[in-house]
């Protein structure tokens, strides 16, 4: 990427339409340089406020290192401000052992505020260098954004954590040479109730997926739609789903289909216009399953996870793919889905193979689990479709997960050999 200048400003906090708030009315509530908090940390400068946050550059008393100090600024008499104190602990629980996410130093209390040490990064967000740059970024840097990213959401998909709020002013671009992403306040769990629908379908309105706007509950593929949106305005300066005021965009996120990149800015590369609109499809079927699928594209070619050649374990290739990703096979070879298993590994009846017909297979509670009262009779259905295994919850009663993903009622789900999947109590592996 072009040299960049040093900023002393870091954007750690979600910025919503909905939560504006001036720099006087923060400061009102927030601390002055010197003040020392905690017996912990020293402030040296304030930073921003947005939503309910406070954030300073500040400095840990005991070892001098410079840090990123978090301060919930939010009344915790009222359930908003409760909804607020669960989200700031649940940020300072999130560990992703990666140089791209900043180190958790910590949390403490004091006269009854919350606050959050973090590593401070030096550099600049990705919407400052973009506004500050005013012409699109090139597609190399776009590449290399979504590249690094999608590296960070499949160590923190692979343990169940959802970011939830992607956009340009949580990718961080470091000083030192990492794209890192910042701000997990609106992560999620996906222990099957934070990720369910619900009423709190916060985000930041630009980026976010139709099934986060329809409040259906998010899952893996909803943080690659939210990379899409953000890679979308990289390459053209525009939304890709805009509109007059937010009733319009959640409108238009939902029902309108965006305009091919190309057709913005000539100088986008066609393959990866193609993948980007391919990153923000509205039907989930269509879109990548998983960040590896994207990666697998960006470095191969827009069709090495979409073709409907398919190899020995399911997963789709092309011709421009050398050899699968998943299972290793070579390309340019047509070769029929082959028919999984559903292997049970905890419940009623263990080690017990249902074999998953390519044409479709329903599951229950009498043929996969007989002692298991929480399965509903019909509980789900896998079939084969686009390339690739598919899990379809059937309006199961007591919940349906994909690697501890929850899958909303009637939802579905594409499955790859060694996923591990929950059907109420019972526990199965997924596999050929």
């Amino acid at each position: 990427m072009p040299d960049r200048r040093r900023s002393e400003r870091i954007t750690h906090a979600h910025n919503t339409a909905s939560h504006s708030r001036s720099r006087e009315q923060a400061m009102a509530r927030g601390h002055a340089a010197g003040d020392i908090l905690g017996d912990q940390v020293e402030v040296l400068q304030f930073l921003h406020a947005a939503g309910q946050g406070i954030a300073y550059r500040a400095r840990l008393v005991s070892t001098g290192e410079v840090v990123f100090l978090k301060q919930l600024n939010a009344d915790t008499m009222t359930t908003g401000g409760q909804v607020a104190v669960k989200r700031f602990q649940r940020e300072q629980s999130i560990v992703i052992d990666s140089p791209q996410v900043p180190r958790n130093l910590g949390s403490f209390q004091e006269k009854g505020v919350f606050y959050i040490i973090t590593e401070f990064v030096e550099g600049m967000s990705l919407e400052e260098y973009r506004l500050e740059r005013s012409a699109p970024l090139t597609c190399d840097e776009v590449k290399r954004i979504i590249k690094e990213v999608a590296a960070i959401l499949a160590l923190a998909h692979a343990k169940g954590i959802i970011h939830r709020d992607i956009k340009p002013a949580n990718i961080m671009l470091a000083d030192d040479g990492r794209i890192m992403l910042v701000d997990w306040g609106l992560c999620g769990f996906v222990d099957g109730k934070t990720l369910s629908p619900g009423n709190d379908p916060m985000g930041t309105i630009f980026f976010m997926s139709p099934e986060h706007i329809a409040n259906e509950g998010v899952d893996r593929q909803s943080d690659i739609f939210s990379l899409g949106s953000t890679a979308y305005v990289c390459l053209t300066n525009v939304y890709p789903f805009d509109g007059a005021d937010e009733r319009e965009i959640f409108r238009n996120t939902i029902s309108s289909e965006p305009a091919n990149p190309v057709s913005l800015n000539p100088n986008v590369d066609p393959d990866l216009a193609a993948i980007v609109l391919r990153m923000i499809e509205k039907e989930k079927t269509k879109r990548y399953p998983d960040a590896a699928a994207l990666t697998s594209d960006l470095e191969h070619g827009f069709g090495a996870c979409s073709s409907t050649t398919t190899c020995k374990c399911g997963a789709p290739i092309a011709d421009s793919t050398r050899f699968c990703l998943r299972c290793g096979a070579a390309s340019g070879v047509t070769c029929p889905p082959c028919n999984a298993v559903l292997r049970v590994l905890q419940g009623s009846v263990l080690k017990r193979e249902v074999p998953v017909s390519p044409k479709g297979t329903d599951v229950g509670r009498y043929l996969l689990a007989p002692e298991d009262d929480f399965i509903s009779r019909n509980h789900a259905r896998f079939f084969h479709a686009d390339g690739q295994f598919w899990i379809e919850d059937l309006n199961s009663l007591n919940g349906t997960s994909v690697n501890g993903l929850a899958i909303p009622p009637g939802g579905r789900h594409p499955l790859v050999p060694g996923d591990w999947i929950r059907l109420a109590d019972t526990f199965c592996e997924f596999g050929s």
